[in-house]
Protein backbone atom coordinates (compact mmCIF):
# COMPACT_ATOMS: atom_id res chain seq x y z
CA UNK A 1 0.00 0.00 0.00
CA UNK A 2 1.24 3.45 -0.93
CA UNK A 3 1.56 6.14 1.86
CA UNK A 4 0.18 9.51 0.83
CA UNK A 5 3.35 11.04 -0.33
CA UNK A 6 3.83 7.96 -2.55
CA UNK A 7 -0.05 8.29 -3.72
CA UNK A 8 0.71 12.41 -4.78
CA UNK A 9 3.74 11.43 -6.54
CA UNK A 10 2.34 8.15 -8.63
CA UNK A 11 -0.57 10.54 -9.41
CA UNK A 12 1.36 13.27 -11.39
CA UNK A 13 3.21 10.58 -13.10
CA UNK A 14 1.47 10.84 -16.55
CA UNK A 15 4.72 9.67 -19.08
CA UNK A 16 4.79 13.18 -20.21
CA UNK A 17 6.14 15.76 -16.93
CA UNK A 18 9.53 15.24 -15.61
CA UNK A 19 10.67 14.02 -12.28
CA UNK A 20 12.54 16.84 -11.73
CA UNK A 21 9.47 19.04 -12.13
CA UNK A 22 6.92 16.69 -10.15
CA UNK A 23 9.37 17.63 -7.39
CA UNK A 24 8.57 21.27 -7.72
CA UNK A 25 5.32 20.94 -8.07
CA UNK A 26 5.08 19.34 -4.70
CA UNK A 27 7.32 21.06 -3.45
CA UNK A 28 5.69 24.37 -3.99
CA UNK A 29 2.26 22.38 -2.47
CA UNK A 30 3.62 21.66 0.36
CA UNK A 31 5.96 24.49 1.46
CA UNK A 32 8.75 21.65 1.27
CA UNK A 33 12.62 22.29 0.30
CA UNK A 34 12.76 20.70 -3.53
CA UNK A 35 16.44 18.73 -3.08
CA UNK A 36 14.84 17.25 -0.38
CA UNK A 37 11.42 16.04 -2.26
CA UNK A 38 13.00 15.26 -5.45
CA UNK A 39 14.78 12.67 -3.40
CA UNK A 40 11.54 11.43 -2.46
CA UNK A 41 10.19 11.43 -5.99
CA UNK A 42 13.28 9.84 -7.63
CA UNK A 43 12.96 6.87 -4.48
CA UNK A 44 9.47 5.99 -5.03
CA UNK A 45 9.88 6.09 -8.63
CA UNK A 46 11.99 3.41 -7.68
CA UNK A 47 10.05 1.55 -5.95
CA UNK A 48 7.46 1.47 -8.23
CA UNK A 49 9.49 0.46 -11.06
CA UNK A 50 10.75 -2.33 -9.34
CA UNK A 51 7.18 -3.57 -8.94
CA UNK A 52 6.40 -3.63 -12.14
CA UNK A 53 4.60 -0.43 -11.97
CA UNK A 54 6.19 1.58 -14.54
CA UNK A 55 7.55 1.47 -18.03
CA UNK A 56 11.51 2.72 -17.55
CA UNK A 57 13.15 3.26 -14.29
CA UNK A 58 14.72 6.57 -13.37
CA UNK A 59 18.55 7.42 -13.16
CA UNK A 60 20.31 6.84 -9.50
CA UNK A 61 21.30 10.33 -10.03
CA UNK A 62 17.63 11.59 -10.72
CA UNK A 63 19.21 14.40 -13.15
CA UNK A 64 16.64 16.64 -15.35
CA UNK A 65 14.31 15.50 -17.97
CA UNK A 66 13.45 11.75 -16.92
CA UNK A 67 10.34 10.46 -17.70
CA UNK A 68 8.01 7.86 -16.88
CA UNK A 69 4.83 6.17 -18.11
CA UNK A 70 2.54 3.58 -15.91
CA UNK A 71 2.96 0.40 -17.00
CA UNK A 72 -0.57 -0.61 -19.33
CA UNK A 73 -2.30 -3.23 -17.11
CA UNK A 74 -2.72 -6.91 -18.81
CA UNK A 75 -6.21 -7.30 -18.63
CA UNK A 76 -8.15 -10.11 -16.94
CA UNK A 77 -9.48 -12.69 -20.15
CA UNK A 78 -6.35 -11.64 -21.80
CA UNK A 79 -4.52 -15.41 -23.72
CA UNK A 80 -0.67 -15.51 -22.87
CA UNK A 81 0.02 -18.98 -24.81
CA UNK A 82 2.41 -18.46 -27.73
CA UNK A 83 5.59 -18.48 -26.29
CA UNK A 84 8.67 -20.96 -26.87
CA UNK A 85 11.83 -21.33 -24.57
CA UNK A 86 13.90 -23.96 -23.64
CA UNK A 87 14.54 -26.10 -20.47
CA UNK A 88 17.58 -25.80 -18.35
CA UNK A 89 18.54 -28.99 -20.60
CA UNK A 90 18.28 -26.84 -23.59
CA UNK A 91 15.31 -28.39 -24.93
CA UNK A 92 12.61 -26.42 -26.85
CA UNK A 93 9.64 -25.61 -25.55
CA UNK A 94 5.94 -24.29 -25.87
CA UNK A 95 4.22 -22.59 -22.63
CA UNK A 96 1.04 -23.88 -24.21
CA UNK A 97 1.77 -27.17 -22.98
CA UNK A 98 1.77 -26.67 -19.36
CA UNK A 99 -2.38 -25.87 -19.91
CA UNK A 100 -3.61 -29.31 -18.76
CA UNK A 101 -3.66 -27.58 -15.26
CA UNK A 102 -4.01 -24.17 -14.00
CA UNK A 103 -0.45 -21.99 -14.14
CA UNK A 104 1.36 -19.91 -11.83
CA UNK A 105 3.55 -18.34 -14.81
CA UNK A 106 6.32 -15.69 -12.67
CA UNK A 107 8.81 -13.51 -14.56
CA UNK A 108 11.95 -14.45 -12.89
CA UNK A 109 15.38 -13.43 -13.30
CA UNK A 110 17.97 -15.34 -11.18
CA UNK A 111 20.34 -12.15 -10.76
CA UNK A 112 16.97 -10.45 -8.82
CA UNK A 113 17.66 -10.20 -5.36
CA UNK A 114 13.77 -10.05 -4.79
CA UNK A 115 13.66 -13.29 -6.80
CA UNK A 116 16.43 -14.66 -4.56
CA UNK A 117 14.69 -13.07 -1.52
CA UNK A 118 10.81 -15.14 -2.14
CA UNK A 119 12.52 -18.63 -3.84
CA UNK A 120 12.19 -20.10 -0.12
CA UNK A 121 8.93 -19.17 0.55
CA UNK A 122 7.92 -20.59 -3.03
CA UNK A 123 9.45 -23.50 -2.52
CA UNK A 124 7.72 -23.99 0.46
CA UNK A 125 3.97 -23.39 -1.72
CA UNK A 126 5.39 -25.68 -4.46
CA UNK A 127 3.29 -28.60 -2.64
CA UNK A 128 -0.16 -27.28 -1.84
CA UNK A 129 -0.06 -25.72 -5.12
CA UNK A 130 0.22 -28.99 -7.04
CA UNK A 131 -2.10 -29.69 -4.64
CA UNK A 132 -4.58 -27.51 -5.48
CA UNK A 133 -4.01 -27.88 -9.40
CA UNK A 134 -1.73 -25.26 -10.07
CA UNK A 135 1.63 -25.77 -11.70
CA UNK A 136 4.95 -22.89 -11.17
CA UNK A 137 6.36 -21.88 -14.11
CA UNK A 138 9.13 -19.55 -14.08
CA UNK A 139 9.55 -17.60 -17.25
CA UNK A 140 13.30 -16.78 -16.43
CA UNK A 141 16.11 -14.51 -17.82
CA UNK A 142 19.61 -15.49 -17.51
CA UNK A 143 21.25 -18.48 -18.06
CA UNK A 144 20.70 -22.30 -17.05
CA UNK A 145 24.14 -22.58 -14.67
CA UNK A 146 22.82 -19.11 -12.97
CA UNK A 147 18.95 -20.59 -12.42
CA UNK A 148 20.36 -23.57 -11.10
CA UNK A 149 22.21 -22.23 -8.86
CA UNK A 150 19.45 -20.15 -7.38
CA UNK A 151 16.91 -22.81 -6.97
CA UNK A 152 19.31 -25.34 -5.29
CA UNK A 153 19.88 -23.53 -2.42
CA UNK A 154 16.48 -23.59 -1.87
CA UNK A 155 15.68 -27.22 -2.57
CA UNK A 156 13.31 -26.28 -5.53
CA UNK A 157 12.65 -27.78 -8.47
CA UNK A 158 9.80 -26.31 -10.30
CA UNK A 159 9.21 -26.12 -14.32
CA UNK A 160 12.15 -23.52 -15.44
CA UNK A 161 11.61 -21.63 -19.07
CA UNK A 162 13.83 -19.85 -20.55
CA UNK A 163 12.81 -17.08 -22.39
CA UNK A 164 14.52 -14.81 -24.91
CA UNK A 165 12.08 -11.46 -24.11
CA UNK A 166 10.66 -11.89 -21.24
CA UNK A 167 8.73 -8.20 -21.78
CA UNK A 168 6.53 -10.35 -24.87
CA UNK A 169 4.88 -11.71 -21.74
CA UNK A 170 5.05 -9.39 -19.35
CA UNK A 171 5.61 -5.90 -20.85
CA UNK A 172 8.83 -4.27 -19.36
CA UNK A 173 7.51 -5.10 -15.77
CA UNK A 174 9.79 -6.23 -13.24
CA UNK A 175 10.99 -9.22 -11.58
CA UNK A 176 9.11 -11.08 -9.88
CA UNK A 177 5.79 -10.70 -11.72
CA UNK A 178 3.20 -13.55 -11.78
CA UNK A 179 0.57 -14.10 -13.50
CA UNK A 180 -2.40 -16.99 -12.68
CA UNK A 181 -3.38 -18.55 -16.21
CA UNK A 182 -6.59 -21.09 -16.40
CA UNK A 183 -6.11 -24.23 -18.43
CA UNK A 184 -6.83 -22.24 -21.54
CA UNK A 185 -3.49 -20.02 -20.94
CA UNK A 186 -6.71 -16.95 -20.00
CA UNK A 187 -5.29 -14.67 -17.19
CA UNK A 188 -7.36 -15.28 -14.66
CA UNK A 189 -7.06 -12.54 -12.40
CA UNK A 190 -5.11 -9.46 -12.36
CA UNK A 191 -1.24 -9.55 -12.16
CA UNK A 192 1.15 -9.60 -9.20
CA UNK A 193 3.12 -7.00 -9.44
CA UNK A 194 6.26 -7.44 -6.98
CA UNK A 195 7.73 -9.72 -4.78
CA UNK A 196 5.41 -9.53 -1.69
CA UNK A 197 2.19 -9.64 -4.53
CA UNK A 198 3.99 -12.66 -6.05
CA UNK A 199 3.67 -14.44 -2.42
CA UNK A 200 0.23 -13.63 -1.55
CA UNK A 201 -1.03 -14.71 -4.92
CA UNK A 202 0.65 -18.29 -4.63
CA UNK A 203 -0.65 -18.56 -1.04
CA UNK A 204 -4.22 -17.48 -2.80
CA UNK A 205 -3.79 -20.22 -5.01
CA UNK A 206 -2.32 -22.98 -2.60
CA UNK A 207 -5.36 -22.49 -0.24
CA UNK A 208 -3.45 -20.46 2.64
CA UNK A 209 -3.94 -17.32 4.26
CA UNK A 210 -1.03 -16.35 6.44
CA UNK A 211 -3.18 -13.64 7.93
CA UNK A 212 -5.65 -16.07 9.31
CA UNK A 213 -2.90 -18.14 10.79
CA UNK A 214 -0.93 -15.00 12.50
CA UNK A 215 -4.49 -13.78 13.90
CA UNK A 216 -5.47 -17.84 15.02
CA UNK A 217 -5.21 -18.00 19.02
CA UNK A 218 -1.96 -19.18 20.22
CA UNK A 219 0.02 -17.73 17.65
Amino acid sequence: MLNPSAVAIWERIDGHTPLNEIAVVLSAEHAAEAEVVLADVIATAQQLGQAGLLDGMPAPDGGPGITLKPTPPVEVGTRVDSVVGRYLDGDEHSLSEFFETEVLLINWNPHCGYCAGVAPTLAELEAPLMVAGVRVVLAASGDPATNRQLLSGTDWYPTVLLVDDPDVLFHGSGTPTAYHLDSTGTLASSPAYGAGNTVELAEQLAGIDRRSEAESPGS
